[in-house]
């Protein structure tokens, strides 16, 4: 147990937390505060440690922990929690028995004095995930809480599994033509750009702005405004843009097949949406400003389309930056929620992710609660 919480230390410092962060988490989690304190006093603020190397020979050789733990335990930290029973509430972070098994095997040779969360990463793939990986009462079987601005996953499950997204697609429609169709272009919506959609806005041959079209695309989830973005490309290459982009961003469990997100061939994993989530936050934040229907004047205007409604949930909620709702037969209820976060004074914005939830909005709130409570 006590290398496991090396282990956890090391990784919370070396993804940017602060040991205050570290301490409190842990804590929470059930270790014991004043071993967690001497564990973080070990290591410095980049989660390099500064332990002797002698103490190396304690880990390498652990029939010897058996005999001696106690007086070296003594020497270094002040107490003895040899045997302590204490376990995580997460499935996922099993990073210190891994390390430790390579170690003992000799594929691995982990000199403590220069231990740090990369050459764990050698040994066993790490990451940033704060203990506590199931949530009660969330019926989604994929979510996901993490640090928007951050490395850190707060809970998850079924992180890595591809499913459909449905309107959550749009969030790379919107990116896609922001990128390639200048939004001060007018354009004509094709008859084909008609599909089925919650609310009918728009007409064969009408001209409209790019720009406003954003809004019902975002807002509304038309499936309309989708196509006609697509039309203006040219469908088939417009498709394929978003794949290219999906690529660039390194989203490896993503397929789009159609700008809208009614095919099931739309899929992706909440890790993915993560990262396509960070890079519109730090890219094309304004995304997020009209899906939280929170833009108003900009350079290209306002918005001009009439009697606009949002369905994304959270609006006008305290803390509520952005977000997408999407629902098909085969995807279920998705949605992708964004909020700002304060402690203190840190403020930390989070993103929620939920893929094949029965009641999305129930699901968000519960893991808006649950990360309130345990991390803010």
């Amino acid at each position: 147990m006590q290398y496991e919480l090396v282990t956890l230390v090391a990784e919370g410092l070396r993804r940017g937390l602060d040991k205050k962060t570290v301490l409190e988490t842990l804590v929470r989690e059930g270790w014991d505060e004043m071993l967690v304190e001497s564990t973080l006093a070990s290591f410095d603020r980049s989660g390099e440690r500064v332990l002797p190397e002698a103490f190396a020979f304690v880990l390498q050789h652990p029939l010897v922990v058996a005999t001696g733990f106690f007086v070296a335990f003594f020497i270094f930290f002040g107490q003895s929690y040899l045997d302590s029973n204490t376990t995580l509430a997460s499935a996922e972070v099993t990073e210190a028995s891994q390390v430790a098994s390579v170690a003992a095997s000799g594929e691995a040779q982990l000199q403590l004095n220069n231990f740090s969360i990369a050459e764990v990463a050698t040994a066993t793939e790490a990451r940033a995930v704060l203990p506590g990986s199931r949530v009660q009462g969330v019926s989604a079987p994929r979510y996901l809480v993490a640090d928007l601005d951050g490395e850190t996953v707060y809970v998850h499950k079924g992180e890595s599994d591809s499913a459909p997204i449905a309107s959550l697609t749009k969030l790379m429609t919107a990116l896609v033509a922001a990128e390639y169709i200048p939004l001060t272009d007018d354009l004509i919506v094709p008859k084909e750009a008609l599909v089925g959609t919650t609310i009918r806005r728009l007409k064969a041959g009408q001209s409209i702005n790019a720009y406003q079209l954003l809004f019902p695309l975002l807002m509304e989830s038309s499936n309309e405004a989708a196509e006609t973005f697509a039309a203006r490309l040219g469908r088939t290459w417009f498709i394929d843009r978003m794949n290219t982009k999906a690529a660039e961003l390194g989203l490896e469990d993503t397929r789009f097949t159609d700008p809208a997100g009614l095919d099931a061939g739309n899929v992706s994993s909440v890790t993915d949406l993560l990262s396509l989530a960070r890079y519109i936050s730090e890219h094309k934040s304004f995304i997020l400003k009209i899906t939280a229907g929170d833009l108003g004047e900009t350079e290209y205007g306002v918005p001009k389309i009439k009697d606009l409604r949002n369905f994304n949930d959270f609006q006008g909620k305290d803390g509520f930056v952005g977000g997408k709702i999407g629902n098909t037969d085969e995807a279920k209820e998705t949605g992708l929620f964004v909020f700002d976060l304060t402690k203190g004074s840190d403020t930390r914005r989070i993103v929620i992710i939920l893929l094949g939830s029965e009641n999305q909005k129930q699901d968000a709130q519960i893991l808006l609660q649950y990360v309130k409570r345990k991390y803010f």
